[in-house]
């Protein structure tokens, strides 16, 4: 029998450990917002410049915008594999669970540093596309040094062959059963893998998968809550945060009522893409959300249709009722954030809404669009209401509560989306419910997404494109010293991912524009002068300087492309920008307005 000591990382994708001064910055934007005090411009990171801001812009819209600097969110994969083998592994006696590390911003130097210190023999990492990239460089270091560590991988992402290569097992899909009979095996000493569900390992230099099993909460009655089995190491792991980044914001904590998806949306790769089947945890939710309120978190709802189970409503009127005695945080009048609303139960889905708008009535609601199109959302499979039925939930919604502040994601390069078509959608959002906010994203490909598969591809005529996106925030000066070439090796300060986008004429390059007409929709946060004006108006006057400033951006990406790596990043005035934060900077739109750009 071998005793086995296990480190957890699982890290969530926050900027507050990469940019402190970033931080800094917004904290007191957002401590100025709170205290009513006029604050006519908020300071640029990296420069002196000045960002002119709408001063009507409410709290709940700042803090909406995905990955505001300060956010944080608690990945509970660990507590939840803890408390399964806690419950039904065998040999409990044998294991020593050391503190998870939920930060990936790490020097390698600490890491080793820190395994030194802690000795364990058992490393497992949550691998998400956000941290592919910086684990697989952890463990390739630690591999070095300590090759006698046994490392398991886990999350949506292990299944990516560069991952498998760094891993001596991997866990895919749910992890309970097949995580509690590998640590029960590897207790054992045995080396016969042979019948643990969703296991891949490696026998003879060959990489073995076994076969995957649908977990189902129903089967195991007795499973207690991961968040109350875990009180004190949670309270812990929380209070660290705190006292590290100094955030106003309060870090969040994801949580679920349900697991898995019922749809097969092409992009989506939900239950790693292995089964359309949803299991509902049994747990007392109440005595969970008293914890997490307790710990003054936000809660980050997992689920992937709230509002497809009438006992969703029965937890937004409870949340409800808990805030209406403490207030959490006073940027989250309600504590409940990041809802991936049902695709289909409209009616259900904007009751909640209605009683969440009628008590805070700036709460941000998300609306998870993709598209408007019909045959874009056919291409992907996407199940939606049609548009005009939407639309007038969105409009009777907004008349009853006319401050709410939609916030709409949007993907870039889906099949059959057109430029033109994608900027009448954004003149029809204008038009009509008018959002605040467009969060518009390139089609990332993921692994276990039907759109992975070679024949979607060749069906839609579909490519890919290995990207490194500079994070934002962080903005490179360039001069005969530091190019692009300097900054490519530094794993830290990129967003990798692959892109997908129709093969055609200019296919990539739309999707610039795309993703910058967006933007420049969002502009109107930054540019209170442009607040009046739609956009239909807009975009007409600043089309020529837009088209030939994102022509010539993509000439330099064309350039600096190296080893199947395109760098869709701004270059300007020998300093290199993230694309999508470059457009919020001051005067930027009224140079393309001008053609000065």
């Amino acid at each position: 029998m071998k005793n086995l000591k296990i480190k957890f990382f699982v890290c969530g994708d926050s900027i507050a450990a990469e940019n402190p001064k970033l931080v800094k910055t917004y904290n007191e934007l957002l401590q100025s917002q709170l205290d009513n005090v006029s604050q006519p411009s908020l300071l640029d990171f990296e420069s002196d410049n000045v960002i002119p801001r709408d001063d009507t812009v409410t709290l709940s819209l700042l803090t909406s915008i995905s990955s505001f600097p300060g956010s944080f969110i608690f990945n509970p994969s660990y507590w939840t594999l803890k408390t399964f083998y806690s419950t039904y592994g065998k040999y409990n006696d044998y294991i020593t669970w050391l503190s998870c590390e939920h930060e990936a911003i790490w020097k390698i130097k600490d890491i080793l540093s820190n395994i030194e210190s802690e000795n364990p023999n058992v490393l497992c990492f949550g691998f998400y596309t956000w941290n592919v990239d910086i684990y697989i460089n952890f463990i390739k270091h630690i591999k070095e040094k300590y090759p006698h560590i046994i490392i398991i991988g886990g999350g949506p992402s292990v299944r990516d062959d560069y991952v498998l290569k760094v891993l001596d097992f991997a866990i895919y899909g749910e992890g309970e059963e097949g995580f509690t009979h590998l640590l029960d095996a590897l207790i054992e000493d045995e080396l016969n893998f042979i019948e643990i569900p969703n296991l891949i390992y490696k026998k003879n230099n060959q990489l073995i998968t076994n076969t995957y099993k649908i977990f189902k909460h129903k089967d195991y009655p007795e499973l207690p809550s991961p968040y109350l089995s875990n009180k004190s190491e949670i309270k812990k792991s929380v209070n660290e945060y705190k006292n590290k980044h100094k955030s106003v914001l309060p870090p969040s904590i994801g949580w679920e009522l349900n697991r898995g998806c019922p749809y097969s949306c092409a992009f989506c790769d939900w239950s790693s893409g292995l089964h359309n089947k949803v299991s509902i945890r049994k747990h007392d939710w109440k005595k969970e959300l008293d914890f997490i309120l307790e710990l003054k978190c936000i809660i980050t709802n997992n689920d992937a249709n709230w509002g497809m189970l009438k006992e969703d409503l029965k937890v937004i009127d409870y949340l409800l009722e808990k805030v209406r005695s403490s207030v959490i945080s006073p940027f989250f009048t309600f504590p409940m954030q990041a809802v991936a609303w049902s695709k289909l139960n409209k009616s259900i889905v904007y009751e909640a809404v209605g009683k969440i708008l009628n008590e805070h009535p700036t709460y941000g609601v998300k609306v998870a669009i993709q598209d408007i199109n019909p045959e874009v959302l056919k291409a992907i499979a996407r199940p939606d209401v049609p548009w005009e039925e939407h639309k007038q939930y969105l409009l009777d919604l907004k008349s009853k509560y006319p401050f709410t502040i939609f916030t709409v994601e949007l993907i870039v390069g889906l099949p059959k989306q057109t430029l033109e078509n994608w900027i009448e959608m954004l003149c029809e959002f204008d038009d009509s419910f008018k959002p605040r906010w467009l969060f518009c994203a390139h089609w990332q490909l993921l692994p276990q997404s039907p759109a992975y598969k070679k024949e979607y591809q060749e069906k839609n005529n579909m490519i890919s494109i290995k990207t490194r996106i500079i994070k934002d925030g962080i903005n490179l000066k360039l001069d005969s010293h530091n190019t692009v070439d300097l900054y490519k090796s530094k794993t830290q300060i990129w967003l990798t991912s692959t892109i997908l986008y129709e093969d055609k004429p200019n296919g990539f390059r739309d999707n610039l524009m795309k993703i910058a007409t967006g933007e420049i929709y969002n502009s109107k946060f930054f540019y209170p002068e442009y607040a009046e004006v739609t956009y239909r108006e807009l975009y007409s006057k600043l089309k020529k300087g837009l088209d030939r400033f994102v022509d010539s951006q993509y000439d330099q990406m064309l350039l600096n492309k190296k080893d199947e790596w395109m760098y869709p990043n701004i270059i300007y005035e020998g300093t290199m920008y993230s694309f999508k934060s470059f457009f919020h900077r001051p005067g930027i739109i009224t140079k393309l307005v001008e053609n000065t750009i």
